[in-house]
């Protein structure tokens, strides 16, 4: 009788604080894969001075790499997300966490699905090819705010 008073009483509280910890953790996630994405892109990563002062230099002298095993490592983070997004009920999410996750879950989606025409892109490309890219790192976005930036981009 003990037993079944006890786990009525735990279910009980399980459900009532359930969906508030779901809301909680949904919050993680949205922050562990932005976190994850940045480390992966230093480009945007140094444009956006996403990081704090004692994590951001040592990007700052890095730059994204335009490899396949960077590609892959890419749609890793989005089968990753997705997973762990579908984890998550949307009637336990606060409405602009619902319209987040949505975005969110698109944005990882539309990723991986994009990815089987990435033959059919040019190398050099005036609106975003590895011509127009690097130089508008080096030139327009790399920050040159301190010494270290200086130092980092002469390095």
């Amino acid at each position: 009788m003990h037993r079944r008073l006890a786990c009525v009483v735990l279910c009980t509280s399980l459900a009532a604080v359930w969906p508030r910890a779901q809301s909680d953790n949904i919050e993680a996630l949205f922050d562990r894969l932005t976190r994850e994405l940045m480390l992966l892109s230093p480009n945007t990563a140094i444009a956006s001075a996403y990081f704090a002062e004692g994590e951001q230099p040592g990007l700052d002298g890095r730059l994204t790499p335009n490899t396949d095993a960077q590609r892959e490592r890419m749609l890793g983070l989005n089968r990753r997300g997705l997973t762990d997004l579908a984890r998550f009920q949307p009637a336990s999410l606060t409405p602009a966490q619902r319209v987040s996750a949505e975005v969110l879950r698109w944005q990882l989606q539309n990723s991986l699905d994009g990815d089987a025409f990435r033959e059919f892109t040019f190398p050099f490309d005036q609106n975003g090819g590895v011509n127009v890219n690097l130089v508008n790192m080096l030139i327009v976005t790399h920050p040159m705010r301190t010494v270290r930036n200086a130092t980092t981009y002469l390095d």
